[in-house]
């Protein structure tokens, strides 16, 4: 199983790309009988074309390993625009593997990865997304978001500025960036790219629902994932089934670059202290002075050598302290920054990821976007979190607040809305998890009604399938429980 070095325990994801949050305007299904500018229903039908599976490395991220021999791939045609139905479609790659006890099938289930930028698809038939009793119950449904895969848009490649602005000069640098590459994807890809928010994929898996002839869509998304979900419940209500989100982001925490970056940066300082403390306190190699003091002067030297190098130790410190199966190398690293041994680098440009940073920046603004108002978070969030200062999860992906500076195009104000009460039956939220804040999933949760599991632990994405006929730990358990028997309720789960 393939993991990803930020989460290198509780995430049990298969990670051809990683980032990371929410979508759109709203049109349930009923009312696509009478679409915005009176299209009648008959004018889209949703029906996917079976076929072979692509080969090993062929396709826009398929992997380089053989699918499960009875994997079945296939095309879904969706309109661009959903609101003109009769208008350009695009076709959505979708795979699926059909429940292995037919006498016990309970339905679809659709695995919603995170990102933005993982590729359902790709993963269906490849990694067990579900644990054997799970697979022996349901068909497993993966389909290609809109604006990855065959569907990712074209763009320039505009010159990258640093990642992290620390003037006005180079917050205007970074605007600049987002709206020249934004521009240029509108101008390549077309109408599209008007139209990659997670409103516009709820209703691509609604019409995947519609088309394999269901009446309830059962789902399990993680991270990003959990945006695509919060949608299609809030949209498709009446055709929910049983809905899990884990390490959820949450709508009302997208209204402002200071909120979403505020949680994820009070995360990231919790977790640097708990680090600290362990190093002080458990760690068998002893270190010579305080950590706190090693800490602080490894944050000098970074200082001192200029802003890119202070990029650099955020991204470390962010990262370096995300799990305890990684504290011993950080605390090595942190040794070394302070003495000089380990010089850190400048921070690199901005990544170019235009799928990932498009599909984001259609869900989320960030309300004032002026210099002033990021100048002030900074200095704000430097007063209350003075070990990070800032999460590098704000910054240094291609789906962060950053990223939206400047990004041409519209607010979807829809977003922020909370799907009814019982839409979604379970969240599950991490304790310290640095890159969806436990705040989120808990609060999510509280407005919508649904049950929280709390895992007491780090990392990001806590559900992972049991391998064979093993034993499931508590949070497979809890999450099996449920999408077999319908069974929820809030709970804890101690580390494992």
């Amino acid at each position: 199983m393939m993991r990803h070095p930020f989460v290198p325990r509780l995430t049990r994801l298969a990670v051809t790309a990683v980032t990371l949050a929410v979508g759109g305007s709203a049109l349930p299904t009923a009312a696509l009988a009478a679409a915005p500018g009176g299209t009648p229903s008959n004018a889209y039908q949703p029906k996917i074309t079976w076929g072979t599976c692509p080969k090993p490395g062929q396709g826009g991220g398929e992997p380089p390993v053989e699918r499960d021999e009875r994997t079945e791939c296939g095309q879904l045609e969706v309109p661009v625009d959903w609101s003109d139905p009769g208008g350009a479609k695009i076709n959505l790659a979708v795979a699926r593997l059909k429940a292995t006890d037919p006498a016990q099938r309970k339905g679809v289930l659709m695995w919603g990865p995170g990102g933005p930028g993982l590729q359902g698809a790709s993963i269906i038939g490849v990694y067990d997304r579900f644990s054997k009793d799970v697979a022996a119950a349901y068909d497993v449904i993966g389909y290609d978001s809109r604006g990855l895969g065959a569907n990712a848009p074209r763009c320039d490649k505009p010159a990258a500025p640093p990642m992290l602005p620390a003037s006005k000069k180079e917050f205007d640098q970074r605007a600049a960036y987002n709206r020249a590459l934004g521009e240029s994807c509108r101008q390549k890809t077309g109408a599209l790219m008007d139209h990659l928010d997670s409103d516009s994929d709820a209703r691509d898996m609604d019409a995947l629902r519609r088309a394999l002839g269901e009446e309830k869509l059962n789902y399990q998304g993680a991270s990003y994932g959990t945006v695509r979900g919060l949608a299609y419940a809030r949209l498709f209500p009446q055709h929910t089934g049983r809905f899990n989100l884990d390490s959820s982001l949450d709508p009302r925490a997208q209204t402002s670059f200071d909120k979403f970056a505020g949680d994820e940066t009070a995360a990231a300082e919790r977790n640097v202290r708990a680090f600290l403390t362990w190093w002080r306190e458990k760690s068998k190699d002893k270190p010579k002075q305080d950590p706190l003091t090693i800490y602080r002067k490894a944050q000098d030297n970074a200082r001192k050598k200029g802003g890119r190098y202070v990029e650099d130790f955020i991204t470390s410190a962010t990262v370096g302290s995300s799990s305890p199966y990684g504290w011993p190398d950080f605390s090595k690293e942190l040794t070394g920054r302070a003495d000089g041994t380990v010089p850190g680098e400048p921070g690199k440009p901005v990544p170019y990821d235009p799928g990932a940073q498009a599909i984001f920046c259609s869900d989320w603004r960030g309300g004032d976007q002026s210099w002033d108002a990021y100048r002030a978070m900074l200095d704000r969030l430097k007063r209350e979190n003075p070990l990070v200062g800032i999460s590098s999860q704000a910054f240094s992906i291609a789906a962060s607040p950053a990223s939206c500076i400047g990004w041409p195009g519209k607010d979807r104000e829809s977003a922020r809305t909370d799907p009814p009460a019982g839409a979604v039956g379970q969240v599950i939220g991490v304790r310290n998890d640095a890159r969806t804040s436990y705040t989120w999933s808990r609060d999510v949760a509280r407005r919508i009604g649904a049950s929280l599991l709390t895992v007491n632990d780090y990392g990001h994405a806590a559900y992972f399938p049991a391998t064979g006929d093993g034993p499931k730990s508590c949070v497979t358990k809890w999450v099996d429980d449920y999408l077999l028997t319908g069974k929820k309720g809030s709970s804890q789960c101690a580390a494992e």
